[in-house]
């Protein structure tokens, strides 16, 4: 099974976001396993977060450092995400 990992740093009301709901509600295939890391705000991250359950990883709106960048490394890791 493929693994699909987005990675976005906004998840209200915008056109990346917007981009990515469209890619995830096009993932189908029961050969994809879909991951993404986002914030859980309005409207998109609590969406994802709600379908995506166990596949969601919660980021900071607007931030990312070095430590979120390990975090999110040991999150890839856990999950076999390659």
């Amino acid at each position: 099974m493929n693994k699909i990992l987005f990675i976005i740093i906004r998840s209200d009301y915008g056109g990346g976001p917007f981009h990515v709901d469209i890619l995830l509600n096009s993932f189908n295939d029961i050969n994809y396993k879909i991951y993404i890391a986002a914030p859980l705000s309005e409207p998109f991250g609590i969406k994802w977060k709600n379908n995506l359950r166990d596949s969601f990883y919660t980021l900071s709106h607007r931030q990312f450092n070095i430590i979120t960048f390990i975090k999110l490394l040991f999150f890839i890791n856990k999950q076999n995400i390659s």
